[in-house]
């Protein structure tokens, strides 16, 4: 009885490091921080988000050996580095990640330019109600023909008003998220959505005391130092990715 016990033991142990030195390990911070790639998994033939686990105050993720990833990198001209094409299925062999029998080397998951800028699908649904009523429209990317959702908004078209967005949060990744200040340039959405009206021109300070003015009779309480500012409904250090 007791040589079955040490043996039990003893293989419980070999498995364990095996299941180890087998998976691979991606870290946002150190392997992707550059021109990061959109990183996917495929659930039931459908693309969906992954999300990072914590380390060390890091994000990683970690996959398992024979366990697959979708790497890609929308928007025009812009390919994964390894292969040379928008989108990548990169599987784990063994401790080593691979482009079917390639292996990949460092900086080969990343984009050949920055993703930063999402796309905008404007749906027929409605949200909202009364003069508080809009349009459901979703800030995302398209990959190999499947539309990707972050952001939901609700916009009122006729009034030119955003009345609220709407994205999960993943808390358990947020520690992890990659922190850096690489943003777009401000960037006006389809003229469908602002009829007659220019949103680079609404937020002037030149426009914004035109405007205090004529309600409160006064711009005297904007100057230099004191004005309106544009602010993001959905905050940047919400999302995991740097994309």
């Amino acid at each position: 009885m007791l040589v079955v016990t040490v043996t039990l033991v003893v293989v419980v142990i070999v498995q364990s490091a095996q299941c180890k030195t087998g998976s691979c390990n991606l870290s946002l911070q150190k392997d992707l921080s550059q021109n990061e790639p959109l990183v996917l998994t495929v659930v039931q033939d459908n693309l969906e988000w992954i999300m990072p686990e914590v380390r060390n105050n890091q994000g990683v993720i970690s996959l398992e050996t024979g366990k697959h990833l979708v790497i890609a990198c929308p928007g025009s001209k812009n390919n994964v580095k390894a292969n040379g094409e928008e989108t990548a299925y990169v599987k784990c062999d063994r401790g080593s990640l691979k482009i079917g029998s390639k292996r990949v080397t460092e900086g080969g998951l990343r984009c050949t330019h920055s993703i930063a800028d999402s796309e905008i699908w404007i749906s027929q649904l409605s949200c909202g109600s009364g003069i508080y009523k809009g349009t459901m429209i979703q800030l995302g990317y398209q990959v190999m023909k499947e539309w990707l959702p972050l952001v939901e908004v609700c916009h009122n078209i006729s009034r030119g008003v955003t009345l609220y967005t709407y994205h999960p949060l993943a808390g358990h990744s947020i520690e992890g998220a990659v922190k850096s200040n690489q943003r777009g340039n401000f960037k006006i959405g389809p003229t469908e959505l602002f009829p007659g009206i220019s949103p680079n021109t609404l937020y002037t300070q030149k426009r914004q005391k035109e405007v205090f003015k004529k309600i409160l009779g006064s711009s005297s309480y904007l100057n230099g130092s004191n004005f309106l500012a544009k602010g993001h409904l959905s905050p940047d250090a919400d999302f995991i990715f740097n994309s």
